[in-house]
């Protein structure tokens, strides 16, 4: 008897595991239709204003994936608009938007298309605050057709700090924060340093980009879920 009771721990527990590990992700991002961020300047200046709009969604082996064609006001070219995409499993969320960039480069380049041409954002859904997190490093293209210029952006010193409840335009989110020193090759040798929310779920909530002395550079919100309208408000903490 004794056996048998063993027999089916060594069958069940694992199945129970991977259940548990599904429920966790079957209502992730399930809904979503579209997403709209704001960056603003130093200033407060709105820089750029952009609209996600959910083109498919499909289940991983491990979670859920959701696609997102981005409309950048003023809008871009039709012919250039560019597919992004979250995606979220048991452990981590991966994030392919160009509003993960710094905002004030949305600035510096604002008669260029900007886009993440290579590289991963992952951020793990589950931390203690003080963990260290890999470094980042995307490739990002900056286009004025029919030059082409690359950059190489790195997230250093990647470290959880707390957890926190972030009042928006777009609503209330239970977030965690995420701090770094950044790094942009050939346009600078200067660090910066970044502090970002996110909640799961969703994705990036609030992003503010420093300079090395602890000047604002940038700020990005999350302003809207499921409206074909940005509110656009300042909202700094």
């Amino acid at each position: 008897m004794k056996t048998i009771f063993n027999l089916l721990a060594f069958v069940l527990i694992p199945l129970l595991a991977k259940g548990q590990s599904q429920d966790l992700t079957t209502d992730v991002f399930s809904n979503i239709s579209n997403l709209s961020y704001t960056t603003y300047n130093a200033e407060n200046q709105i820089t750029s204003e952009t609209f996600y709009r959910v083109t498919s969604s499909f289940n991983t082996l491990t979670g859920k994936k959701i696609m997102l064609l981005a409309d950048v006001k003023p809008l871009e070219d039709p012919s250039h608009s560019t597919y992004n995409y979250l995606e979220q499993n048991s452990q981590c969320m991966t994030l392919g938007i160009k509003n993960i960039l710094p905002g004030y480069m949305f600035d510096s380049y604002s008669n260029m298309q900007l886009n993440i041409e290579s590289g991963t954002f992952e951020i793990p859904v589950d931390f203690y605050p003080g963990q260290q997190l890999p470094d980042a490093q995307l490739t990002i293209s900056l286009r004025v057709v029919p030059i082409v210029h690359t950059l190489e952006y790195t997230l250093k010193n990647r470290r959880f700090t707390k957890r926190e409840v972030l009042n928006t335009s777009a609503g209330t989110f239970e977030c965690f924060v995420v701090e770094s020193i950044t790094h942009i090759t050939p346009q600078s040798d200067e660090d910066g340093r970044l502090k970002q929310w996110f909640a799961p779920g969703i994705g990036l909530v609030k992003q503010m980009h420093y300079t090395k002395n602890g000047e604002m550079t940038g700020l990005t919100l999350l302003t809207g879920i499921n409206t074909s309208e940005t509110n656009s408000g300042f909202v700094q903490n």
